[in-house]
């Protein structure tokens, strides 16, 4: 009983400091703990599958994986769908390493990996039908400059897919998500919700 209530009170403490350093400093989710996004929690409330099904894919269609970390749903959606092309982006050179070896042991052909702090995003030639960002966002303190930049990396009638799951230290409330984007000129074009999570899915308001 006291061990696990001295358990309980440790993560609690950790997830008010992880919290807490989010609003000044980026925190993202250490590679060497990739496998614990994979646990029966996360799978129940945010399985891959549940994600990949909800962007709606037709082949031909690009999807960047912003904060892909070890391929967790970049990698089943790029064997689901073998005509679409799949890049995923993250910031730590470990988890870069861990999704290409997991990639390249699954022989999945059809998905690109880049290593770049997302902040550093520039709007360039490569436009995306599908752009998705799963329990990543609120580990960057300074997230709402990102939006203008997906605006332009989007393409006519593409989705920005964003997905935040409790109790991630860094969770961003579904209100104050659609806020800040309906600044940047994107309105909701679906939600998806159960009790500790939610998929909503952007699109660019037309002029």
């Amino acid at each position: 009983m006291l061990i696990g209530l001295g358990l309980f009170l440790a993560l609690l403490v950790g997830c008010v400091a992880w919290r807490l350093l989010a609003r000044r400093y980026c925190v993202p989710w250490p590679h060497w703990l990739s496998f614990w996004l994979r646990n029966p929690y996360m799978l129940l409330f945010c399985h891959p599958d549940s994600l990949i099904q909800r962007l709606s894919l037709r082949d031909g269609d690009t999807v960047l994986d912003i904060g892909c970390g070890a391929g967790r749903v970049a990698i089943p959606l790029a064997k689901a769908y073998p005509n679409c092309r799949v890049i995923g982006i993250d910031i730590q050179p470990g988890m870069i390493a861990k999704a290409k070896k997991r990639a390249n042991a699954e022989s999945v052909q059809n998905i690109q990996w880049i290593l770049q702090d997302i902040r550093r995003l520039e709007a360039g030639t490569s436009t995306f039908d599908r752009i998705m960002i799963v329990t990543v966002l609120g580990e960057f303190p300074d997230y709402p400059k990102l939006f203008p930049v997906l605006k332009q990396l989007l393409n006519q009638d593409g989705i920005l897919s964003i997905t935040e799951v409790l109790p991630d230290p860094c969770y961003i409330t579904e209100s104050s998500l659609i806020d800040e984007l309906s600044r940047c000129g994107f309105v909701v074009d679906r939600a998806y919700r159960n009790p500790v999570a939610y998929t909503c899915h952007f699109k660019v308001l037309s002029a």
